[in-house]
């Protein structure tokens, strides 16, 4: 089983302060989130498939099957444990691993995609 798992490296760099461009940012989603303008269910399903993304990556690097489940087991995990912390920590999260930009055009385009579907 791995020492330290790259999602949990991801979550608490987030925790770090963030650059400007990226506080301003977080700001704007937060209000978002107040304003019920961005539903906390679509936050919660981001995080949870970033944390699988990143979980993949780190899987491909062994073939060892246990190893795989444990991975992807704790990407799970710190997911659950980012979105039990709430939006504020979830978009942080997300901020850290995409940046400004492709976090608000990702999560724009899942609130779209929902209303859609709706």
């Amino acid at each position: 089983m791995p020492q330290r798992s790259v999602v949990r490296e991801q979550y608490e760099e987030s925790q770090d302060a963030l650059p400007i461009e990226q506080m301003e940012m977080l700001d704007k989603l937060v209000a978002l989130v107040e304003q019920g303008r961005l539903p906390l269910e679509i936050l919660d399903q981001v995080v949870h498939d970033t944390a699988e993304e990143i979980a993949a990556r780190e899987m491909n690097m062994t073939g060892d099957d246990e190893e795989q489940e444990a991975i992807l087991s704790s990407a799970s995990s710190v997911a659950s444990e980012i979105n039990n912390a709430g939006a504020a920590d979830q978009i942080s999260f997300l901020l850290s691993v995409y940046g400004a930009e492709e976090t608000k055009n990702l999560l724009e385009a899942e609130v779209a995609a929902s209303t859609l579907g709706a």
